[in-house]
């Protein structure tokens, strides 16, 4: 997710996508180390990185997954930019780009769910 540019000065967005970069990679290795995805691994776009997020998250074991809707819709901007006064952000306030109606036809937000229902599922029928 990415923050309203208008926000912050191009300096500090430009520090904040490094850092953003580097945590990206941080998680792909991660995933790579438990299996999850080869090693070298990168995501072709956002729904491969859920995917694997969400089938990582499917494995453990917590009794409780939860999926933040921005992922499955692809939303960019951030819903909640903190530190920031109401009159410059809004916070809280950005209305998703597509409807709840459009997700569910969507193969993109089924498929960002990775194997993640199939797993949560069996775990509760069998634990």
């Amino acid at each position: 997710v990415l923050c309203r540019s208008s926000l912050i000065d191009s300096a500090e967005a430009a520090r904040r996508g490094e850092e953003r970069e580097h945590e990206r990679a941080a998680l792909c290795e991660r995933l790579a180390r438990d299996g999850m995805v080869p090693g070298g691994w990168r995501p072709r776009d956002h729904t491969d990185l859920c995917a694997a997020v969400h089938s990582f998250l499917g494995r453990t074991p917590g009794r409780l997954v939860s999926v933040a809707l921005d992922d499955l819709a692809g939303e960019r901007e951030s819903v909640n930019v903190p530190g920031l006064p109401a009159e410059r952000g809004g916070s809280w306030t950005r209305r998703m780009t597509r409807s709840l109606e459009d997700l569910a036809g969507d193969r993109s937000a089924v498929t960002a769910l990775g194997d993640l229902p199939e797993r949560r599922g069996r775990a509760r029928r069998t634990g």
